[in-house]
């Protein structure tokens, strides 16, 4: 592929024990589009942040990548699991918004048990109060994010930001359904059970240490099988949760041990859930009044799952079907449809998509990606001030040329006529006009420097967040005009505020701000130049 496809975003989440991957795709007309979706399981021997993870997500990644080959340049983002990242709400006063970062980096060294050098970490204003403005605060251990992304970077992929796998689903969720306000969402994996508490706009998640392993070691222990085994009796007889669930029999069937080993567990599960709900409720003073269950995961496909979670909440449960929400390819396989959910909440962020817009790329990464970002508009500049120079020594050579051929000339017809007082005199009176041209010509030449000038005062007032994609200058009204973008409108608000402390400027009006793709802000200054200055 040429260049980046735009209209294409790969989420990759990686989870305890498998990657998910979803591709999608903005069509023409709006519409997106599912073009590729995939779930593939490994063994993890180390500590999420080990060599071993990071070895077998490479593996997986570039097989992918081996079949689709016109990704290799694809903008791409990453989320990682929910039990590796701190997320924690707090409350700042609204009177400290000046100081919010500040703030939020005392809060962050309270919460996390490592050395704030040792952790990348970002935060939201999801909600405000007339007193208070409530935060989410994400933090991850920096090793853990540097070999997610180095993982990326041999593979080839652009990674442009990275998020946590409970937040990445919320996205998800938030885009298809119209009303989460009071929504419990159950993200049953095969390590963690992960909850996310939706409560009237504000967002709370922690993830369970229990999950679809602590099935299938249940099942190994009540039928004595191996876990192989175990696993596949999980998926081929999970429909048996219901068929005796809250009933006693005189007869010891396989069903009935089935049932009742997983049974233990979803209960056990249950009750972690619900002290989870309550620990929640006390630290917060927030009414819980849940209008529905949302249950998702590989732990959903057992059948009847979301009538055990109805009977043991009390609350309507439903399981979601993400490809009831999307069109996708006749290729995809629909069989991974519990397992995508944060993979395509990744891919409808980088669609333009979500409300939740954390990124835990470390500080160096986006330094680095605002550069690159700048070094087509940075070339492109270079190239115009030596176009705009290599014109103008063109310029005064040819000007220099002709007025020494014509001296020539002139000294020519004087030594001619040395005889003629009258017309040496006369000659001589022309020289003296020629000369004079000459100091007239040499200001003007000066001057043609002013335009270079101007190129630096811009270059120096620029914020990194900001890039200039074209640039006119009219002369005859001493007059610039800029048109760009920036990440946010505060950045052009300082560009406006340092042009127009630069000495020979004398008014920097804003004349257009828009919105365009990608979450910029499309802007046009206009720079008026103070009388006979650069």
């Amino acid at each position: 592929m040429s260049g980046v496809k735009k209209n294409l975003f790969l989420g990759i989440d990686i989870g305890a024990s498998a990657v998910k991957i979803v591709l999608l795709e903005k069509e023409k007309s709006g519409r997106i589009r599912i073009v590729h979706a995939l779930c593939e399981s490994y063994e993890q021997t180390g500590d999420a942040a080990g060599l071993g993870q990071a070895a077998a997500v490479s593996v997986i990644l570039k097989k992918f990548l081996r079949k689709e080959k016109d990704l290799r340049t694809i903008r791409t983002g990453i989320a990682i699991a929910g039990q590796s990242a701190f997320v924690r709400m707090v409350k700042v006063p609204a009177t400290a918004s000046q100081k919010l970062r500040q703030i939020v980096l005392y809060e962050t060294q309270q919460q996390v048990p490592f050395p704030i050098k040792d952790v990348v970490w970002d935060f939201q204003i999801y909600g405000r109060d007339k007193n208070n403005l409530s935060v989410l605060l994400a933090a991850v251990k920096k090793e853990l994010i540097l070999s997610v992304t180095a993982v990326a970077r041999t593979c080839g992929l652009e990674v442009e930001f990275v998020d946590v796998s409970n937040l990445s689903l919320y996205n998800c969720l938030q885009y298809f359904y119209r009303d989460l306000s009071q929504t419990l969402v159950l993200d049953l994996g095969a390590k963690t059970t992960n909850i996310v508490v939706i409560n009237g706009g504000k967002v709370w998640t922690r993830s369970l240490p229990i999950g679809g392993e602590d099935i299938t070691e249940a099942l190994s222990r009540a039928l004595s099988v191996e876990r192989a085994e175990a696993e596949q009796i999980k998926k081929d007889h999970g429909k048996a949760v219901l068929l005796y669930f809250g009933q006693k029999s005189t007869v010891d069937t396989q069903e009935q041990k089935i049932a009742m080993a997983i049974t233990g567990v979803l209960t056990d599960m249950t009750n972690e859930i619900v002290k989870t709900l309550n620990f929640y409720k006390s630290q917060h003073s927030f009414e819980m009044n849940f209008q529905k269950v949302l249950i998702t995961g590989g732990v959903s496909k057992i059948e009847n799952i979301d009538k055990f979670f109805e009977n043991s909440l009390a609350i309507p449960t439903e399981k979601v079907d993400y490809f009831n929400f999307l069109h996708f390819r006749s290729s995809v396989e629909v069989n991974v449809n519990e397992f995508v959910g944060p993979a395509i909440g990744l891919a409808l962020r980088g669609q333009g998509r979500s409300l939740m817009n954390l990124n835990l790329l470390p500080p160096e990464e986006l330094q680095y990606k605002s550069i690159k970002r700048k070094i087509p508009f940075l070339i492109g500049s270079a190239g115009a001030i030596l176009l705009f120079l290599f014109m103008l020594l063109g310029f005064v050579n040819h000007e220099r040329q002709l007025n020494e051929n014509y001296l020539r000339v002139l000294e020519t017809i004087a030594g001619r006529f040395d005889r003629d007082k009258e017309t040496f005199s006369r000659n001589q009176i022309e020289l003296a006009r020629l000369r004079n041209r000459i100091g007239a010509i040499t200001p003007i030449l000066s001057g043609k420097r002013e335009p270079v000038t101007v190129l630096e005062k811009i270059g120096a007032a620029m914020p990194e967040s900001v890039w200039v994609n074209e640039l006119s200058i009219v002369e005859s009204e001493r007059r610039v005009r800029i048109s760009g973008s920036a990440e946010t409108i505060r950045d052009i608000e300082v560009f406006q505020q340092r042009l127009s402390a630069s000495e020979g400027i004398q008014d920097v009006a804003v004349a257009k701000v828009g919105k365009e793709g990608d979450n910029l802000v499309s802007f046009s200054l206009t720079v008026q130049l103070r009388p006979g200055q650069g």
